[in-house]
């Protein structure tokens, strides 16, 4: 029989200290049972709440047994000075280092990317080990070198808490539209109510994007898409216009070509009940990246994508994403009194490689060379438009750092991923 978690029996009449506790308990298994059976272990930590959270069971499982986590969080070259923002953090060093302070067991390690690598440097090596194309490269360039790291320090695995904002840390945005379905009136009132107290969004905005939205014929869904320039798959929307595929791609390779494309990226929308399902089961992109085989023979492990976790999930009440009224709310109470307050309760977010433009600023006709190589490829440009490719990356913004990388950066990043992919491929098999 397939494993079905739509199918799991929610729990209900249960107390909100009762599910919190087995659900920790499920949390603890899933982590130790990602731990090596001897020695020290890595972990890919930023001052999120799902990385922290995982170190933070890690080090306590750990405890008592001589043996510590080492925690690699990414942070900028020296030098860097972003631009202020409320709401990102460029470097959580310090965030880092406060959970190491609070709970023991645990050494920080920053990484940065002094020498300016960059995914062009590596194309060949990363396709010939994982054999798949990369999607996110400024994040791949420190997720390579956390890897090497742990590997020259002989930890056999190396922690992350990458699928937590679809099981552990989820935020159901659709679970007021459960909850208003079952006729609970007064629970969707307050839950509006604590959510634009939790999150600074307006009331109307909420109802809009979580109760109006969910309810509206696709007919008409598709409307709108279509005239923002959206396609549908299944019951995910994503932007079209974003990535530079050749005329006639989309069409002839199919949407769901598309969508994998674009996984791991922004512009997705799914408001089904178990939506978070479908972003778990498209991405499977970084776990089969990361094998053992792949990267030095140490094991990318993420005890948050587990099938008991998400079973745990699947199976908690809809009122218990409303806790507190916090965003992330089962997370955040279940961490209670685990990391710190100001980590637990945390609502700015780090900037994925906001020195981006320092390591490619002097690289630019490096990149451009990268795209004509594309261009030699007959396939590549059945499915990337070359000239708008071109174009793109001789505009990038190198001199000076953006608040917020555009998503046409993040395509165009991507489109370069799968073009180098692909020669790789026609070289390796003597394709002329």
């Amino acid at each position: 029989r397939w494993w079905r978690p739509e199918e799991i029996e929610v729990q209900r009449g249960r107390n909100q200290s009762a599910f919190l506790e087995s659900y920790l308990a499920v949390f603890d298994a899933a982590v130790a049972a990602h731990l090596p059976a001897t020695g020290d272990v890595g972990a890919m930590m930023s001052g999120g709440l799902d990385s922290t959270a995982v170190v933070a069971s890690a080090a306590a499982a750990l405890r008592g047994t001589g043996r510590r986590v080492t925690s690699y969080v990414s942070a900028p070259v020296p030098g860097f000075v972003g631009p202020a923002t409320r709401d990102l953090d460029h470097d959580e060093t310090a965030i880092a280092h406060s959970l190491a302070a609070s709970i023991g067991g645990v050494d920080i390690e920053p990484v940065r990317n002094e020498r300016h690598v960059l995914d062009i440097d590596f194309a060949d090596d990363q396709a010939e080990r994982t054999w798949l194309p990369y999607r996110n490269p400024a994040n791949l360039v420190w997720m390579r070198e956390i890897m090497h790291r742990a590997y020259e320090s002989r930890l056999p695995a190396v922690l992350t808490g990458q699928t937590g904002n679809a099981t552990f840390s989820s935020d159901r945005p659709d679970v007021l539209a459960e909850l208003f379905v079952s006729g609970r009136l007064g629970t969707v009132i307050d839950g509006f109510r604590s959510r634009s107290r939790a999150t600074g969004v307006p009331v109307a905005t909420l109802l809009r994007s979580t109760l109006v939205r969910p309810f509206v014929p696709e007919g008409v869904l598709a409307v709108y898409r279509g005239l923002r320039n959206r396609r549908t798959v299944g019951s995910m929307a994503i932007y079209l216009d974003s990535v530079p595929f050749a005329k006639g791609a989309v069409e002839r390779f199919g949407d769901e070509a598309v969508l994998r494309a674009m996984r791991n990226g922004g512009g997705l929308h799914d408001s089904r009940r178990f939506g978070w399902l479908a972003w778990m089961r498209m991405s499977p992109g970084l776990d089969a990246a990361f094998t053992p085989a792949g990267y030095w023979g140490v094991v990318y492990a993420d005890p948050l994508g587990t099938r008991a976790l998400v079973d745990a999930v699947a199976a908690l009440p809809p009122e218990a994403w409303l806790i507190e009224g916090r965003t992330r709310a089962v997370a955040r109470a279940a961490m209670k009194g685990r990391v710190p307050d100001p980590i637990r309760l945390r609502v700015r977010r780090g900037t994925q490689a906001p020195d981006w433009f320092l390591w490619a600023r002097n690289r630019l006709p490096d990149y451009l060379r990268a795209v004509e190589d594309i261009g030699q490829s007959a396939l590549v440009s059945e499915i990337i438009d070359v000239p708008l490719l071109r174009d793109r990356v001789s505009k990038w913004p190198l001199e000076q750092a953006a608040q917020r990388p555009p998503i046409t950066d993040h395509s165009t990043t991507r489109a370069i991923g799968v073009g180098l992919f692909v020669r790789w491929w026609e070289r390796r098999n003597a394709v002329v």
